[in-house]
Parts: structure tokens; C-alpha cells; sequence
């Protein structure tokens, strides 16, 4: 805080300088011109007459002529008339300057103090509105900056919260059967083993997701982009998950798509994607319906899962693909999931060229749709067709590889 006192200080003075010397400089000019003005514009008929009693010698009696007694009348106004002016102009630049050296310098006080409580952790500290505009425009873009990071900030401390909790659930159950097996208070029978393994499945699962996620984020995740049928795609994971949706008494439907063309994507990561929100539609739609479906549109496939579920409230939808969301918090202990499977879904669909939405009502359900990239809008560059319109030909273009399907 002392240094930016000091510099603080340092630029008020330089800026005071600054402007004294362009006042004395000011002054010394104007008193310059004022007195060679008057000189020169002293009338003619009292020039000739004075040069003339000037270069006359001197007079032995101390009585002054008449032009003498007006040049140094004259000479004498002329003092006075220059002390008066420099002196009001001195006065009258000194306080200008003193003025806007204090309206430029304040500004940037309030600039360091800002960043002085930001620095020290109150990420609520924010610069006011200033006067000079270069300097708002640079208190509006440390504002912005400051705003970003508490944002930043609010989500460290709600996913450190919520790691805590979702790691204290398993933790405490695997603990709490271990001690009463240890005291004799109960035996770990096959079924406690279960459970206990089943725990430990499910931090297995948490720790792989979280690593999984962090390198997508990173952008560590290798990718492996092919030209796929994505219809057979659909079709085994719905057929993957008809087990599940039995059990959750859910109607789980596909919409014929067999003359879907081939998209641009790294089977692997369609599949991730596809399972995790047809798994979610199964688990929050208990007694309802689910249907897959696709359609082309603008070079995309989009892909839509739909249930008619519980629904998600309108407040909800900006942070569904935050981590740890669950549209049922009271279901964050029972649920088998990680509670990050949509923040992952959504920067696969991204990483490989897509886009995500939602659209929900409570009540009436929630659609997911995500878009993949057809195949044959896919821009090589390496081919002839390379920053032209026309898209690359399947047959010809040497990066996209024959279509995959799953075995």
C-alpha cells in the first residue's frame, strides 16, 4: 500500500511540474510579446522625440523633459502592467494545475486500492465510476476482470464443496461397516461385502470421471475422428439400455434413422456421450417415456433425447452441465452416478465440433439435443478442395477413413 502511495505521489508531482514548466514557459512568452508589442506599437510621435532626448547628452540640471517623463512613466506601467499579468497568471495556472494533477491522480488511487482489497481476497472490490474516460474505460475492464475471477472463484469453492460431500457419502458407509465388523457389533456378511464393493466402485468412478474431465478441460483428451454410421450407434446403445429401462418400468424408444448419412466423429466419444443422456432420461423418468431420435439440419446431425419425466425448473437450465448438478439434490446420496456425466458430455460434444442444449419443464419432461458434424462437410486440408465451398468427397479425401460401425 505505501508503494502505491508513493507512486501515487510521484505522479501527482511530475504532472505539477510538468505543468509549471509549460506555465513559465507560457509566461516568458506572453511578457516577451507584450513587451516587444508595446515598443512597437508606442505612438511615433512620442518615439522620435524620446530617441532624439536619449542620444542628446545629458542635461546638468536633474529637472526631466517631457518625453523622458513619459518613458519612464511609461517604463513604469510597463512593470507593473507585467508583474500584474505574470502574477495572475501564475496564481491562476498554478491552481489549474494543481486541479487536473488531482483529478488525474485520484482516479488512479481509487484503481490501486481496488486492486490492493482484490489482491488481499475481497473479490467483491470494484473500481467506481470515473470522470476521465481512457481512465473509466480501464476501471470498466478491471471491473470486468475482477467480476470473472469472483465467478471463478464461487466455483472453486462450490465443486470443492461439493467433491467433499460427494466423496464423504461412500467414504462414511465404507467406515461405518468396517468399524462395527472390527468392535463384533456386526459381521461382514456376502451383502456387506457387496455394498462395501459397490462403494468403492463408486469412488472408482468419481476419481475417473474428475480425471477425465479435467484433461478434456486441459485439452489432453486424444481424439480419434472417423466418418461413422451413427444410426448403428443408436440402435446398440438403445438396445444396451433396454435391461435398465425395464427395470425403471420406462418405455425406451428409437425413431428410425437408417437413412442418417455419416457424421465426423471419434466413435468412442459418441458412444460416452449418447450413454450418458439416454442413462440420465432412464433415471430421472421412472414410469415414463424416452425416446431417441436424429434429423439433418444446415451440415449437422442432431441427435435428440427426450423423456417425459419429473422435468427441470427454468432456474436450473443455465447450470445443467455444471459439475455435481442433479435435478433431484435429494437424490445426490442414492444416485450411482458421479454427478459430472453432463459437464463431460457437453465438452465432448464441443471438442469435437458440436453443440449442446436443453429445454425442460417441470412436469412435462427435458429434451437433450447435440449436434456431430456430416462427413461430407467436413473441410480436409490437405485435399484440393481445401478453402473452397464444396465439401470433400468420402471417396477421394485421404483424411476421412472408411465408415465405421459398432462390432
Amino acid at each position: 500500500m505505501h508503494r502505491y502511495s508513493t507512486i501515487g505521489g510521484t505522479l501527482q508531482v511530475r504532472l505539477l511540474l510538468t505543468h509549471l514548466l509549460v506555465m513559465a514557459l507560457s509566461v516568458t512568452t506572453i511578457a516577451g510579446i507584450s513587451h516587444v508589442y508595446k515598443f512597437t506599437r508606442f505612438p511615433r510621435d512620442h518615439h522620435t522625440p524620446l530617441q532624439k532626448d536619449l542620444a542628446a547628452p545629458p542635461s546638468p540640471s536633474p529637472k526631466l523633459s517631457e518625453p523622458q517623463k513619459e518613458l519612464k512613466q511609461f517604463q513604469q506601467i510597463d512593470l507593473e502592467a507585467t508583474v500584474i499579468a505574470v502574477s495572475f497568471a501564475l496564481l491562476s495556472i498554478s491552481l489549474l494545475s494543481v486541479h487536473v494533477s488531482r483529478n488525474i491522480v485520484e482516479p488512479l488511487q481509487k484503481l490501486e486500492s481496488a486492486m490492493d482489497a482484490f489482491v488481499a481476497g475481497n473479490f467483491h472490490a470494484r473500481v467506481p465510476q470515473i470522470s476521465i474516460p481512457e481512465l473509466h474505460r480501464l476501471g470498466l475492464r478491471f471491473n470486468h476482470f475482477a467480476a470473472s475471477l469472483e465467478g471463478v472463484e464461487e466455483r472453486r469453492r462450490q465443486m470443492t464443496s461439493d467433491l467433499a460431500h460427494e466423496f464423504r457419502t461412500p467414504l462414511t458407509i465404507i467406515q461405518g461397516h468396517l468399524l462395527m465388523a472390527q468392535s463384533g457389533i456386526a459381521k461382514l456378511t456376502p451383502d456387506t461385502q457387496t455394498l462395501l464393493l459397490q462403494e468403492t466402485q463408486r469412488l472408482e468412478r468419481l476419481v475417473n470421471d474428475l480425471l477425465e474431465l479435467s484433461t478434456i478441460e486441459a485439452g489432453y483428451l486424444p481424439l480419434r475422428l472417423e466418418t461413422i454410421a451413427p444410426y448403428r450407434f443408436l440402435k446398440g446403445i438403445v438396445l444396451t439400455f433396454a435391461v435398465k429401462a425395464l427395470q425403471a418400468n420406462c418405455k425406451l424408444t428409437l425413431i428410425e434413422g437408417s437413412s442418417l448419412p455419416p457424421i465426423y466423429a471419434d466413435p468412442d466419444r459418441f458412444q460416452q456421450i449418447l450413454i450418458n443422456l439416454i442413462s440420465n432420461a432412464i433415471t430421472y423418468s421412472p414410469n415414463a417415456t424416452v425416446t431417441v431420435s436424429s434429423q439433418i439440419t444446415s451440415g449437422f446431425a442432431w441427435f435428440t433425447v427426450r423423456d417425459t419425466g419429473i422435468g427441470i425448473a427454468p432456474e436450473h437450465l443455465p447450470v445443467v452441465f455444471d459439475r455435481f448438478w442433479r435435478a433431484d439434490p435429494s437424490r445426490r446420496c442414492s444416485s450411482s452416478g458421479s454427478g459430472i456425466g453432463l459437464a463431460i458430455a457437453k465438452r465432448l460434444v464441443e471438442i469435437q465440433g458440436g453443440r449442446i442444449t436443453v429445454e425442460s419443464e417441470v412436469g412435462r419432461g427435458t429434451t437433450f439435443q447435440f449436434s456431430m458434424p456430416l462427413a461430407h462437410y467436413v473441410q480436409c486440408r490437405t485435399c484440393p478442395h481445401a478453402g473452397h465451398v464444396t465439401p470433400c468427397n468420402l471417396e477421394t479425401c485421404p483424411l476421412l477413413s472408411p465408415i465405421t460401425a459398432p462390432s
